[in-house]
């Protein structure tokens, strides 16, 4: 796979953000993965690598992106029995079970919630800055 390079003109009469400005062009990405790009040099402002996530562009700037493929995360699928509410094409919707934790991490490398929605569905697509799910907490008090 190739990096997908994007480029946006900005095009309004008052100074903005940089990373602001590429949440609109980019809605697929959060502004933390944004931030993470220019910090990590993947973004250029007129021909020059952008400084900072803050940084002022003006109207007529040109804005670069470059996005690298998604990297694997090495999660592994482990077969933990879920609470599945709801599921279809596009949400699944768990009762997580308290104290589970969600993602794997230093300390819980495996028995995660990711590692149980992997089992659960394989094929999950890959969100985000690497392949594999991200999760999206709602907390919801019973009545």
């Amino acid at each position: 796979m190739t990096d997908r390079i994007e480029t946006f003109l900005y095009q309004d009469d008052s100074p903005g953000r940089l990373d602001r400005f590429l949440v609109v062009c980019l809605p697929e990405f959060s502004r933390a993965r944004l931030q993470g790009l220019i910090a990590d040099g993947f973004v250029w402002v007129g021909g020059s690598p952008a400084k900072k996530s803050g940084q002022a562009i003006e109207a007529g700037m040109q804005v670069e992106v470059r996005i690298p493929p998604p990297q694997p995360t090495g999660l592994v699928a482990e077969e933990i029995p879920l609470d599945v509410v709801f599921e279809n094409d596009d949400l699944l919707i768990i009762n997580k079970p308290a104290g589970m934790v969600v993602h794997p991490a230093a300390g819980h490398e495996s028995g995660t919630l990711v590692n149980a929605v992997l089992a659960h569905d394989p094929d999950i697509e890959g969100i985000g800055g690497g392949e594999g799910p991200r999760s999206v907490p709602c907390c919801c008090v019973p009545p």
